[in-house]
């Protein structure tokens, strides 16, 4: 019989999962981390991008998306998924937005996205 080879692939161009977490390795625990340009990393992305509100960030004051919290329903969200893209182009998203069960004056959105190195 010949012998097989067993190899735990690395991240070529490594980047650190968000969120950032440990995870168990032979030798201890390591900083989880994504392959540049997987599913997992755009994904990562696209959530970074929308957690943050334009302006919050000094250091890149266009980084985020446009805060829609006191607009009128329905939200723009042709708007917000331009805004995504224009920041993210490798993402390909679709945004679902109803008004809440509790409160028909809040709207529940919904980003459901895809991308080349995503698996579906």
């Amino acid at each position: 019989m010949g012998r097989r080879l067993v190899a735990i692939l690395k991240a070529q161009i490594p980047h650190f999962a968000i969120p950032f977490h440990f995870h168990e390795h032979g030798d201890g625990l390591r900083a989880h981390e994504v392959e540049q340009g997987s599913g997992e990393e755009i994904q990562a992305c696209v959530e970074t991008l929308v957690r943050y509100t334009k302006g919050t960030r000094p250091e890149y004051p266009d980084f985020g998306v446009t805060d829609y919290t006191f607009d009128e329903q329905p939200i723009p969200v042709d708007d917000l998924k331009a805004e995504i893209i224009e920041q993210e182009p490798r993402a390909e998203i679709e945004i679902l937005t109803n008004p809440s069960t509790y409160d028909e004056l809040i709207a529940e959105v919904r980003l459901d996205m895809t991308s080349e190195g995503a698996a579906q």
